[in-house]
């Protein structure tokens, strides 16, 4: 009986012990990969990224004033007339109707945008927001930043249809210092906002010119405040690491986390799921572990592209590496993987849009001294441009052509396609717009 219990247990031993020197391998690997990315200063979870958001002194902080600014003003003032309200095409003025009915939607928020630009003087912004919560970290101030923008769009349009031309522009200026508000702001969502801003900025800039020409010092001043945006990489390679932290914390939650970071379930299968609930099986069996050390490869080499500014390469690997997820129902590199990749495009997109704006203020200061527009964009150098700026989609120089009357500016965009900068008539969700070029369009 003894010599057959051990027989059995050497055989046990012998057809197990793969198995358990995978899973410690496994535990070793993960741990590694954790290790190395503390190794590196960069948080590894949510409680490490709230202390990586820098904190910033309470006299140097825009966002500690905006929050007061955020305080004096109703979300739901106005109703939708705000939210959904969108400019006439460009060459169109807006209707009486419509001005009147804007002139009272900036009167009800004129002490907020008072404050809000007091706020944007300072020289560093951290919202106080508390990021160890992880995904369930409310971010409240993004809908005001962003209802702060439209207004100043719309205080911009009333601006140029009075011919007040330098008021329009301050306006720009305001936008864009509520972007960078964003700037040290860790996650997606932030950047995604950010990036709408400055789109918003463009936009009204694009108004602004077409309507009458800009003097030396609107040129001047809306050049420094576009040469303060970031460029598309570093706030990618932020955004990231954050996106990474967030996640990696689903993987730890013990249940004092899950109670504070998750929502209550809705339902008993909710409570059954990932990550409140981890099946024995699945654990025993390593499927977690795998799931986490194939999201912090894939994230890595991610922000190793970006860093490289490999942006549209880091774009199509996390993309690809989304999809293998699925193929292995990964739970949580599944779901978040494509979705990163899928970001990029619209944060280069950002950079475009703030390359096109830039090169634009030079064409009229062209204009400007020499009575008529360039025929190449390398009439400007360097006398009004240092260089001509690339196209960050291709690394080719940003394409310029004339028109019957005016001219348009453009980046190729997602599909990398030169089609002659043909304009998108509505914007789209889609982060590559096939068919359609960025541009920028001066009709005078």
């Amino acid at each position: 009986m003894k010599r057959k219990v051990i027989r059995s247990s050497l055989l046990l031993l012998v057809l197990f012990s793969p198995f358990v020197i995978w899973r410690l391998w496994l535990w070793y690997n993960l741990n590694n990969q954790l290790a190395a990315i503390r190794a590196d200063g960069l948080p590894t979870n949510a409680k490490e990224l709230d202390r990586w958001y820098p904190a910033v002194p309470a006299n140097q902080n825009a966002a500690l004033v905006l929050t007061q600014a955020i305080s004096g003003c109703d979300l739901k003032s106005g109703g939708k007339t705000i939210w959904d309200f969108k400019l006439p095409a460009r060459g169109k003025k807006l209707s009486s109707a419509q001005a009147d009915l804007l002139r009272r939607q900036i009167e009800l928020d004129t002490t907020a945008l008072a404050k809000a630009d007091e706020a944007i003087r300072l020289s560093a912004s951290r919202y106080p927001i508390d990021f160890s919560m992880g995904f369930n970290t409310a971010l409240p101030h993004l809908a005001y930043l962003k209802r702060f923008a439209v207004l100043h769009q719309v205080k911009a349009a009333l601006d140029i249809e009075a011919g007040e031309f330098a008021n329009a522009s301050t306006n720009i200026d305001s936008m864009l210092g509520l972007a960078r508000t964003l700037d040290s702001e860790p996650c997606l969502i932030s950047q995604l906002v950010r990036l709408m801003i400055i789109r918003i900025a463009v936009t009204t800039l694009e108004r602004r010119i077409g309507s009458g020409p800009i003097d030396g010092l609107e040129v001047t001043n809306l050049v420094a405040a576009f040469e303060q945006t970031p460029e598309a990489t570093s706030q990618l390679v932020k955004a990231l690491i954050g996106e990474r932290a967030m996640v990696a914390s689903l993987f730890s939650m013990n249940k004092e986390d899950a109670v504070r970071m998750l929502e209550l379930a809705k339902n008993k299968e909710e409570e059954q799921n990932f990550p409140r609930h981890r099946a024995l099986p699945l654990r025993v069996a390593g499927f977690y572990d795998l799931d986490e050390g194939f999201f912090l490869y894939a994230m890595g080499r991610g922000i190793e592209l970006v860093e490289g500014s490999w942006n549209m390469r880091a774009a199509n690997y996390l993309m690809k590496a989304g999809e293998k997820a699925q193929e292995r129902y990964y739970l949580a590199s599944s779901q978040t993987l494509s979705a990163y990749g899928a970001s990029i495009p619209r944060q280069i997109e950002g950079d475009a849009l703030t390359r096109l704006a830039i090169t634009a203020l030079a064409v009229e200061q062209f204009r400007n001294q020499k009575g008529h527009l360039p025929e190449t964009l390398e009439m400007l150098e360097p006398e009004f441009l240092a260089d001509i700026r690339e196209d960050p989609f291709d690394g080719e120089p940003l394409r310029y052509r004339r028109l019957a009357k005016g001219y348009v500016l453009y980046s190729v965009g997602g599909d990398r396609e030169d089609n002659h900068g043909k304009e998108m008539p509505e914007p789209k969700a889609s982060p590559i717009k096939k068919g359609y070029d960025v541009t920028f369009t001066v009709e005078r």
